[in-house]
């Protein structure tokens, strides 16, 4: 007699995706929601530090452009009529030989004078604005100028006076209160309007912005809040260096509606 033996047959099933359940989902959206706001922050301060090396290289070039003129003048940094009372007002003269040492009357196209204005993301004043560079031979630039004027003082420009002994400066190798290694030639633009400084309620963020040809208040490209993080500062031997907010000085007080420039 034989017996047959059967063969039970096992029955096996596809693997079946394993759907996350809605707990699940709002746990990795609340994470993702976490790292967001954790990183976002960090990226804004590396990205305004980038703009901030762009504009030390700015002050740089613009220290070199003045060695150049200086070197062709007798050690005279570019000193030509006022321009106006404001820091960045100047002759288009002086705004030429700050881009490359030659002091033309011609208005520089565009892509020249980017050296002349904070590459800031939130710079108000910026390159490509044609209405400063349109203003019967004067310019307004991006960064502040204390070389003299030719008509006027070393401590007067019009109705705007320098402060805290402070003097504009005319030649590269002549300074009166400090060394050339702490004699400030150019200076990021941090203007303030409001009342006087004296009284601790400085406005960074509203100056004045008249004939200038846009929407924005007039402001630092450097701001952090309501008030500016620093700002870039080129010396008269040439190097240039960082200075903190805490200390700026409202050194050059314009005699128009309060409103003031720190370095």
């Amino acid at each position: 007699m034989s017996y047959k033996m059967g063969v039970k047959k096992v029955r096996t099933f596809p693997d079946q995706a394993t759907a996350f359940t809605l707990i699940e989902l709002l746990v990795v959206i609340a994470i993702i929601a976490i790292l967001a706001a954790l990183l976002l922050p960090a990226l804004g301060i590396a990205k305004q530090k980038s703009y901030r090396i762009s504009c030390m290289s700015n002050v740089r070039q613009i220290g070199l452009a003045v060695q150049m003129y200086a070197s062709d003048n007798r050690d005279f940094v570019p000193m030509h009529p006022t321009g106006g009372n404001w820091a960045w007002d100047v002759r288009t003269e002086t705004a030429n030989a700050l881009i490359n040492g030659d002091a033309s009357t011609t208005t520089p196209d565009e892509q020249k004078r980017r050296i002349l204005y904070c590459p800031g993301s939130i710079a108000s004043v910026k390159w490509d604005n044609k209405a400063l560079w349109n203003r019967g031979g004067n310019a307004i630039l991006g960064y502040a100028w204390l070389g003299q004027r030719s008509d006027q003082t070393d401590r007067a420009n019009g109705t705007a006076r320098l402060t805290g002994g402070k003097r504009f400066v005319t030649k590269t190798t002549a300074v009166i209160t400090n060394t050339v290694s702490e004699t400030e030639l150019v200076v990021d633009a941090t203007p303030s309007g409001g009342p006087a400084p004296s009284t601790g309620k400085n406005d960074f963020l509203h100056a004045p912005n008249t004939t200038m040809g846009m929407k924005a208040y007039s402001h630092s490209g450097h701001l952090q809040g309501k008030n500016p993080s620093g700002g870039n500062i080129l010396f008269l031997d040439g190097h240039a260096a960082w200075r903190r907010f805490r200390d700026l000085g409202s050194w050059y007080d314009t005699g128009d509606r309060g409103v003031f420039f720190w370095f």
